[in-house]
């Protein structure tokens, strides 16, 4: 059975942690696409993503460190960054 707590606990932490710092910050460069030009993605969803990944156990901590890396390095999110995980 899935501990609804900790799903709601887990998601208000990528929220906090992940999402927010960006809201209303977003600049050109921070924001990409996924499979066309219609599929945008951001740096806090890319961010968000490889975290909760790490939390899941489908990545591991290095994995996690150089996406994130990646991330705040160039401020770009280019589809390159979700092969890493």
């Amino acid at each position: 059975m899935v501990d609804l707590d900790a799903v709601t606990a887990l998601l208000c932490e990528a929220a906090d942690e992940h999402v927010l710092p960006w809201f209303q910050g977003l600049e050109a460069h921070d924001i990409g696409t996924k499979r066309g030009p219609e599929d945008l993605v951001t740096a806090a969803d890319l961010a968000c993503e490889a975290f909760l990944r790490l939390e899941s156990g489908e990545a591991d901590k290095a994995d996690y460190d150089r996406f994130v890396g990646n991330i705040f390095r160039t401020h770009q999110n280019s589809p390159m960054f979700l092969a890493v995980i």
